[in-house]
């Protein structure tokens, strides 16, 4: 059994792929399997993917021949054919340094953390810094509980896929269902949910890039604020349990709604949609 799986999510990346695949397939740390999974891409995906075909390190190859129409269905697709105990969801417009393998693993080795991750600079089409993202947990280790009240509530300080591992145990089978109701923030929930079942850990060193594009599914859907009202639904099944003064939740969440309306100018239809949830939230535990 490989310690680890990376699984290679992509959809009409193709002009990024090579470099997504090269970066894993260079990292130091060796005991690992990739699984490439394809959804139905329009593009020259195949021919990049299919230069890979005899490496070694390649476990898995699929073709979709329709779109599955959800990011999560490719996630679990890949995680029911991991043979490895970590999993690290390197999507195909990202990459990352060679070392990312070995020292996120090193950390959750010394931390028995459930789930670790880098730091990550948002970089553009031609591989330039946009910026750098800050850190998230001041001294690199949290308890699961302490994390989510602090960080996950409010804002996913986990935003991207390619910059985490996480051990495969500790998934709830049951998370699947709902995340099929999710397209852009069911990672918040995803990763959130495992966090609650032990520590998590940030290694404090840039060793991950995201790629910021306009084919970037976020873009569109944060100005739209369907990233928003995604956001409040994956943080209001999040909290479940916590024991969250429901007043203090509100006035964050209204604050944070007027931040992003001013920046985004939801129109008047998403706006109700929100007022509505929060509405609800009130009225229901």
């Amino acid at each position: 059994m490989k310690k680890v799986s990376v699984i290679i999510p992509n959809y009409n990346h193709a002009d990024y792929l090579q470099q997504r695949i090269d970066s894993v397939l260079e990292q130091t740390f060796l005991d690992f399997e990739v699984i490439i999974l394809d959804d139905c891409s329009s593009d020259h995906s195949m021919e990049v993917i299919e230069k890979y075909r005899d490496h070694p390190k390649i476990s898995h190859i699929v073709y979709n021949k329709e779109n599955s129409g959800s990011t999560f269905k490719q996630w679990k697709k890949g995680i029911d054919l991991a043979k490895g105990k970590w999993i690290w969801i390197a999507e195909s417009d990202d990459y990352c340094k060679e070392n990312f393998l070995e020292n996120v693993l090193d950390a959750i080795d010394n931390s028995d953390a459930v789930l670790g991750f880098s730091l990550s600079e948002e970089v553009d089409l031609n591989n330039k810094t946009i910026r750098k993202r800050p850190l998230s947990i001041e001294h690199n280790v949290a308890h699961g509980k302490d994390y989510i009240l602090s960080n996950l509530i409010y804002q996913n300080d986990i935003y991207n896929a390619s910059m985490v591992l996480f051990n495969k145990e500790y998934i709830d089978q049951n998370i699947y269902k709902k995340l099929t109701n999710y397209k852009y923030a069911g990672d918040w929930l995803f990763f959130g949910d495992i966090i609650k079942k032990g520590c998590v850990i940030e290694v404090h060193e840039y060793l991950n890039y995201f790629r910021r594009h306009n084919n970037n599914v976020s873009n569109p859907s944060m100005k739209k604020g369907l990233s928003f009202l995604e956001g409040l639904e994956a943080v209001l099944e999040l909290k479940k349990g916590f024991g969250i003064r429901k007043i203090n939740f509100l006035k964050k969440w209204i604050s944070k709604w007027k931040v992003f309306n001013d920046n985004f100018r939801f129109s008047a239809k998403t706006n109700l949609l929100i007022f509505i949830k929060i509405i609800k939230t009130v009225l229901h535990p």
